[in-house]
């Protein structure tokens, strides 16, 4: 069966603004700053429950991917 050809479209640096977010900056500034938290803790090879109160929030709200 023959593949179909697909328009793509090539987006910008923020997935966000592409998706129609009025506040997509923030998204963006937000996700980044989670992404940074997120490898520093991975770093430190914290358990989740170090890693949360380090945080300073409930240990359920982290998971480390």
């Amino acid at each position: 069966m023959p593949m179909k050809k697909m328009a793509i479209t090539r987006g910008t640096i923020n997935a966000f603004a592409d998706l129609g977010f009025s506040d997509a900056v923030e998204r963006q500034t937000k996700t980044r700053l989670a992404f940074a938290i997120n490898e520093l803790l991975k770093k430190r090879r914290l358990k989740q429950r170090e890693a949360a109160e380090l945080l300073g929030i409930r240990s359920p709200r982290y998971r480390s991917s």
